[in-house]
């Protein structure tokens, strides 16, 4: 069977992680991916991940500050049926490597740009690090309760990289679908911040209602605050300690999911404390401390292995333990779904690896060979191109462009709450059909928050929805008209529950054999964990996310000798791990819509319709992928300091007279340039240049805890803000740590609105609202934006569209088989 993207060649020219996890997918799936590397190779090669990051592709040395090779380099990346980039706005036209250039003689490219923070605008030469676009838009301090000191916390899993892989990975496929029927290719533009802002679920429509009504509503406090109620969902997302020291994180956000965790925990009688009578939310402050007191309590009673087997009659508590990464590659459920494979490398052995991030069953992923030596293919590769390079293909079809790219594609949604149903909204916005079939009491993140529908108002933009009883026989027959039509369903429930509502593959392929099936789950379709209530911070955990971003420190102690107020501090610490400031709902989502477009490619490429499998464990292990792989001698991958300051002097937060700022310049390259500042600064009194203990790389990097403390006495002597001038002077990248919340910067910082990130649109209940405009960026055949939707706002439409009466329509209501918009 032909691979999704066999035949296709891809040009990497981009740097960082984003442009390698994307070049890497492509690879997995079929496509000749040549890394365009420097002189001395790509920094990735010294990390211990590079043996899976690279995977699969070829490499070759060229100098694009020479003009022999920068032609070279032009002729493989005009012949190419990708070309992925990192670009600074200017630096691709200046070298006549951008779109308009190269689309010149190669109508049919497509072309992916990366940036950190947008093309235009004030932030636009900022490089694209990842903590530069995470500290800029205030992740680090709402990461505050991570750091086991005042401040804000780095958080060190790249969750904005990942998040623009995909939003860059989505772009690619939908162009090439354009392509295989029109023979046009087209720009695609991705960026960090779009990236970070598809991980937050609701706080951009919360933020805008704040704003507008602020009599009425006023943000709760994510982690404890002195004197105020905490939020229910410190009690729905307990993080607690079992008796033995292992910890636990809980998802029961839905009414009942708590249900059975007082259950289960015996705690059936807290409703008679008048102080808990509406637990998990609480009316005051002294309220929430012993009810948190009593659960942490509870947990402590047991060992884990108590527990564990407590709760095998449990089956709705989510209770899933906080592993390391290591420990997380071990997980029952990535062994049984086949995440993990083993791939022999000639340096380094046996290595033990994520799988293909998406699972085809009919045109499955395949690791040709392993990571390339330095400059491998040098001599196979310039050999085409003095034969004048790759001729770019003739296009098989010449149909009409479409006005968006995915118009004419219908996606029946069956899913809940966010982690797999928003990446069928990053469909809608590409401009596909969603017929979401929607419970009759509504999709339970309708309810989510005090304010009703404020939950479910982003992940149900563009999206139609038919509120039927799918546990009917008559629901199950509309849903079986309804899918018959369509190109592709998104199957988001436990194991099990597709079998049991008649909405299996199986099924829905005796009637559709045209229909692409993506199975989306927490954890699985079957298997040890497969029906377990998967959510953000338990994936998060389970697949070690949570501590990463910690600290493995996090652990040291004596468990016994903790005290209460101890374990609590640990507990805010793991749970602002899990859950910021991405988490494994929002890259789930972005993997979900990922996966659908690679089926949809495949099936136009090879004419192949089938099921597909994502999980948000793999997904999630996909963004921590750092710590993702084994070997024997393998190094540890970089991790942040105890006090999670950063990663090293040259890529930390550090604290200057007036707030906190991230300084990022660990390539060998940028060390001039940050000599240079620093003489600016201090007026010539500190010459890191001239200080024998950083005079070359490796006395640098011993002398690592030096140069921190020099950077450190001295940028206390600035305010942030006179220190990003003088850093950006010198090319180096620094910012001021943004102080509100993402979704604050998302709403509210100029950039967003000058890059054209923001649209408006009228929601049902809300009214008018901003919302971010579609996150991959086109350049013909654009996104469109569109509000959410009420529950049951298209049943009577859609009924009609596939032959139902108004009598049957009023038939199957009296019947309580479907709901209406009333």
């Amino acid at each position: 069977m032909a691979s999704a993207l066999g035949g296709l060649t891809v040009v990497d020219l981009s740097w960082g992680f984003p442009g390698t996890i994307v070049s890497m997918f492509l690879a997995d799936y079929g496509a000749e991916v040549i890394r365009i590397e420097p002189p001395g190779g790509d920094a990735i090669r010294q990390h211990p991940a590079f043996y899976m990051w690279h995977r699969g592709k070829k490499s070759v040395v060229l100098d694009l500050k020479q003009g022999a090779d920068l032609e070279r380099v032009r002729k493989l990346a005009g012949g190419a049926d990708i070309v992925v980039q990192a670009y600074r706005p200017g630096v691709a036209q200046r070298l006549g490597l951008d779109y308009e250039t190269l689309s010149r003689e190669n109508p049919g490219l497509i072309l992916a740009s990366i940036t950190g923070l947008g093309p235009t605008g004030e932030y636009a030469q900022l490089k694209g690090y990842d903590a530069i676009v995470v500290g800029k838009m205030g992740g680090f301090s709402s990461a505050s309760g991570l750091a086991p000191r005042e401040g804000p916390g780095f958080a060190c899993v790249p969750w904005a990289g990942f998040g623009a892989s995909q939003t860059a990975l989505q772009g690619i496929l939908a162009a090439l679908y354009v392509r295989e029927k029109t023979g046009v290719g087209q720009l695609v533009e991705a960026t960090l911040v779009q990236g970070l802002s598809t991980q937050d679920p609701w706080g951009q429509i919360i933020e805008f209602l704040c704003e507008k009504y602020p009599d009425a509503y006023h943000l709760t406090p994510a982690v404890p605050v002195k004197d105020a109620p905490f939020t229910d969902y410190i009690f729905r997302l307990l993080v607690a300690m079992t008796k033995d020291g292992r910890w636990l994180q809980f998802s029961q956000t839905s009414p009942h999911l708590w249900d059975a965790l007082v259950k289960a925990l015996d705690m059936e009688e807290i409703y008679q404390d008048p102080g808990f009578k509406t637990a998990p939310t609480m009316e005051t402050y002294e309220d929430s401390v012993r009810f948190w007191d009593l659960m942490l309590n509870k947990i402590r009673a047991k060992t884990l292995a108590e527990w564990e087997r407590h709760f095998e009659g449990h089956p709705n508590v989510g209770a899933e333990l906080f592993r390391t990464a290591e420990e997380g590659m071990d997980h029952p459920q990535m062994h049984h779904n086949r995440h993990l494979i083993e791939l022999d490398d000639p340096r380094v052995g046996r290595t033990v690896q994520l799988a293909p991030m998406v699972r085809l069953f009919e045109t499955p992923g395949e690791i040709k060979a392993p990571a390339p030596e330095l400059g491998q293919h040098n001599d196979e590769l310039l050999r085409v191109v003095e034969s004048g390079g790759w001729k770019p293909a003739a296009a098989k079809r010449s149909e009409a462009l479409p006005a968006h790219a995915l118009e004419g594609v219908t996606v029946v949604e069956l899913a809940l709450f966010y982690a797999s149903a928003f990446g069928v909204t990053l469909l809608a916005d590409l401009g596909a059909r969603v017929i979401k079939l929607e419970q009759l009491r509504g999709d339970d993140i309708r309810y989510a928050m005090p304010i009703p529908e404020t939950g479910a108002v982003k992940v149900l933009q563009g999206k139609e929805s038919v509120a039927l009883d799918l546990d009917t026989p008559e629901g199950q027959e509309i849903a079986h008209a309804i899918i018959a039509k369509a190109d592709m369903v998104m199957m988001g429930f436990r194991g099990g529950v597709a079998q049991r509502l008649r909405v299996d593959y199986q099924t829905l392929k005796a009637i559709n054999p045209r229909l692409i099936y993506l199975n989306a789950p927490g954890y699985g379709i079957d298997g040890p964990f497969a029906r377990k209530p998967a959510y953000a911070p338990t994936i998060g955990a389970g697949i070690g996310a949570g501590v990463t971003q910690a600290g493995a420190g996090v652990f040291d102690y004596d468990p016994a000798a903790l005290t209460l107020d101890q374990i609590k501090a640990i507990s805010i610490r793991l749970r602002a791990g899990s859950l910021g400031p991405g988490n494994a709902d929002g890259v789930s989502s972005q993997a979900v819509g990922t996966a659908l477009l690679l089926g949809l490619v495949a099936r136009e490429r090879t004419g192949v319709a089938q099921e597909m499998l994502t999980s948000m464990l793999c997904s999630t292990a996909y963004a921590n992928s750092a710590d993702m792989i084994r070997y024997e001698g393998k190094k540890p991958a970089p991790a942040p300091d105890p006090l999670l300051y950063g990663l090293g002097a040259r890529y930390r937060l550090y604290q200057a007279s007036d707030s906190w700022l991230f300084l990022a310049c660990p390539q060998e390259s940028e060390w001039p340039g940050l000599c240079n500042a620093v003489a600016q600064i201090s007026g010539g009194g500190v010459d890191l240049a001239g200080d024998p203990r950083f005079a070359a790389a490796e006395l640098r990097r011993q002398s690592d805890a030096a140069l921190a403390e020099t950077l450190e006495r001295l940028i206390k002597t600035k305010p942030a803000q006179e220190w990003e001038r003088i850093f950006q002077q010198n090319d180096i990248s620094c910012t001021k740590i943004g102080q509100g919340a993402v979704s604050q910067f998302i709403m509210k910082d100029p950039a967003m609105a000058e890059n054209g990130f923001l649209a408006e649109v009228d929601h049902p209940v809300f009214g008018p609202h901003p919302r971010m405009a579609p996150v991959s960026r086109l350049s013909r055949t654009p996104g469109v934006a569109r509000p959410g939707i009420a529950l049951g706002q298209n049943t009577e439409a859609v009924l009609k569209e596939f032959g139902y009466s108004d009598e049957a329509i009023e038939k199957l209501e009296a019947a309580k088989v479907i709901l209406r918009a009333s």
